[in-house]
């Protein structure tokens, strides 16, 4: 797995592709529900854990063909 280091600590790319998505489903919830999420993230994550592992290998296995091509 890759990470970027700070001078904090490691983040997965995989963590950093979390975190744009929580941003994406809050502002979808913002325009769809016009209010914000009470949800968090951490359970967020954990009800569709399987959904999110799925697309970011989807986005990682076509990175991978267009690095190859």
């Amino acid at each position: 797995m890759k990470y970027i280091t700070t001078s904090e600590s490691h983040f997965s790319h995989f963590r950093l592709w979390l975190a744009s998505q929580w941003g994406r489903h809050c502002d979808e919830v913002l325009s769809v529900e016009h209010k914000a999420t009470t949800d968090s993230m951490e359970n967020w994550i954990k009800r569709n854990k399987h959904f999110l592992r799925r697309q970011y290998s989807n986005i990682i296995k076509n990175d991978s063909k267009n690095w190859n091509e």
